[in-house]
């Protein structure tokens, strides 16, 4: 489980702290979608999961080892993989090879396996004819899926997408998305959904919604994106209909 307990973190050029006494729970297995309007929280609560950031007040357990904890940090960072909304951010290597096995050779794992994961992952995300490939010459879907199998390869218990599928078009997020629910599937590890898009977050069993840092909703997404006053509050958009 990751336990948010009443963390508070602040940034010198705002005058209010990104996030205010945030508390939730994030259980093995489960599938939690996170929404707010621009500036509500969102990625600052995201990079504090995995300990990109750590709070001023508060803590954060990762399967009961906080964050803050130097000697942690690995484990965390391990237990806890992240795809942010960029993926020329988050890819270093020269070849789609290289990128997914990047991670497993800096977690000193064996050769061998090393070998296996990456070519059991580069096929996963439908990559093997670009393997040898520099990833600048992938189409935008493609680089996301490829810092999505880089992140999967090291096999997390939880995964953070951090509103990984914002930059796509429909097909492209539809295609990251199927991919996420597989391997959720098969690995049973925790998704965290970061989205704008309402048709995303009813594919989550939870919907945790921010508002000026502080947590204002906490429940099924059906009923909390149905309520179309209470989004107007919270200055999301309200869907047109309530399909996934």
């Amino acid at each position: 489980m990751i336990d948010v307990r009443a963390i508070t973190v602040s940034y010198p050029d705002r005058s209010m702290p990104a996030l205010h006494g945030v508390s939730l729970s994030i259980p093995e297995g489960s599938f939690l979608a996170l929404m707010g309007a621009n500036g509500s929280g969102k990625s600052t609560l995201a990079r504090c999961l995995n300990g990109l950031l750590l709070p001023e007040r508060g803590e954060i357990l990762v399967d009961g080892a906080p964050t803050a904890d130097p000697s942690a940090r690995l484990a965390v960072s391990r237990t806890v993989g992240m795809v942010f909304q960029n993926p020329h951010l988050q890819i270093t290597s020269l070849t789609v090879e290289r990128e997914v096995a990047f991670g497993l050779q800096n977690l000193r794992l064996p050769a061998g396996e090393v070998r296996q994961r990456t070519d059991a992952m580069v096929a996963t995300m439908g990559l093997d004819r670009s393997r040898q490939a520099s990833p600048r010459s992938l189409s935008a879907g493609e680089q996301q899926r490829l810092a999505l199998g880089g992140v999967l390869a090291m096999d997390p218990r939880y995964l953070v997408l951090d509103e990984a599928t914002s930059l796509l078009s429909p097909a492209a997020r539809s295609a990251i998305l199927q991919t996420v629910m597989r391997e959720r599937e098969k690995r049973g590890m925790a998704i965290v959904l970061i989205t704008q898009f309402a048709a995303e977050a009813l594919l989550a069993d939870r919907l945790v919604v921010l508002q000026a840092g502080r947590v204002v909703r906490d429940g099924s997404a059906r009923n909390i994106l149905g309520d179309k006053d209470g989004l107007t509050g919270m200055g999301l958009p309200v869907p047109l209909q309530l399909t996934v």
